[in-house]
């Protein structure tokens, strides 16, 4: 292993916080940065990578185990963002969490869309996403 050279470099502009392997794909990796992007890259073609702008930091992303296409994102602004890879450029909802940095975040893998975070505020949540979801389509409709 001394000898192997790197078989591909992946490109960032900061300092690269946490990846995570899809579940599924071994060639499908997720990122997350302190100049406050999600990348996703297919490490067969390194140079092709989507990407999804955040408030703040990256501080956590996981896989839904449940969903392939969807995968969760933390940030030091105390929100969780979900990404749908298919929608690059695009979240499917934001949430405000914490008060303070979101550093753990975790997606049940027997129960469906059930969220816990904790925070550098002290508190540990548990959401459901599916209710996260209801709101934030009740806040838009009625613009709250």
């Amino acid at each position: 292993l001394n000898t192997q050279g790197v078989v591909s470099s992946l490109g960032h502009g900061e300092k690269v916080q946490i990846i995570a392997f899809h579940p599924a794909e071994a060639q499908t990796l997720l990122t997350g940065c302190c100049d406050s992007l999600v990348r996703l890259f297919d490490c067969r073609a390194p140079d092709s990578a989507s990407s999804w702008r955040v408030t703040g930091e990256v501080e956590r992303v996981v896989w839904d185990h449940f969903n392939p296409s969807l995968c969760l994102a933390s940030t030091e602004a105390g929100t969780v963002h979900c990404i749908d890879r298919r929608k690059p450029g695009e979240t499917v909802w934001t949430l405000s969490a914490h008060t303070e940095a979101v550093t753990g975040l975790s997606l049940s893998s027997q129960c469906p869309g059930l969220l816990t975070t904790v925070s550098q505020d002290k508190t540990m949540k548990v959401n459901l996403m599916s209710l996260i979801i209801i709101l934030s389509v009740i806040k838009i409709l009625y613009a709250w």
